[in-house]
């Protein structure tokens, strides 16, 4: 799935129906598949009155968040994260607040913006921060510029920005900021931890 919030406090959801696959070395003896290579519209939605959105498959995460808003996924390694392009708030007023929850990855694609920002919570409190995989040289956008993140990672492992294969970086970012949000101390995202802490939780879906 593919989610692209709308400035109007919507979102956008299309159902990604053909993957794009890059190769990670010049000879090509393996290929990512991240990025969103067709996608058909599904409909748009409001944003939920509760503010959470549990996704259990893989989904993309893009567009202008107006509004309080979670994203659960991520839930199985062959479900991941994505963030294939900007995805940013309003306005950074404190009134709008995106978190981003994943048990295993939360990716990068190749095709992304040379200078990409993102305004979120990123929680993935078992496995490396947001990471974007070595892609081959060959590939013009195996290098991006700069990557800015607005708002709070939190993780077990800090990815590093520049991608690596036997110690040489082939791609990634050139530079990286990270500006930490401070509305987030009062107005976390809805249902994120505000104390306490640990590695492991567990999501359930319950009707009420």
């Amino acid at each position: 799935l593919h989610l692209v919030f709308q400035p109007n406090g919507t979102f956008d959801l299309y159902r990604v129906t053909q993957r794009g696959c890059y190769c990670q070395n010049v000879n090509c003896s393996y290929r990512y598949c991240y990025d969103i290579g067709q996608q058909v519209f599904i409909e748009n939605r409001q944003i939920p009155q509760n503010g959470v959105i549990i996704v259990d498959d893989s989904v993309y995460v893009s567009g202008v968040v107006n509004g309080r808003v979670s994203i659960l996924g991520g839930q199985q390694v062959s479900r991941p994260v994505f963030i294939p392009d900007n995805l940013t708030y309003l306005d950074k007023s404190g009134n709008h607040v995106l978190g981003i929850y994943s048990r295993t990855g939360m990716y990068l694609p190749k095709n992304i913006p040379d200078n990409m920002e993102i305004n979120a919570v990123l929680m993935n409190p078992s496995m490396y921060s947001l990471q974007r995989r070595p892609y081959s040289p060959q590939y013009p956008d195996a290098f991006r510029n700069n990557l800015e993140i607005y708002g709070s990672i939190i993780t077990y492992y800090l990815s590093d920005i520049q991608a690596r294969i036997s110690g040489t970086v082939v791609s990634g970012f050139q530079t990286a900021s990270y500006l930490y949000d401070e509305h987030l101390t009062n107005n976390p995202p809805p249902g994120f931890l505000t104390t306490g802490g640990g590695t492991s939780f567990t999501i359930e879906e319950i009707d009420e």
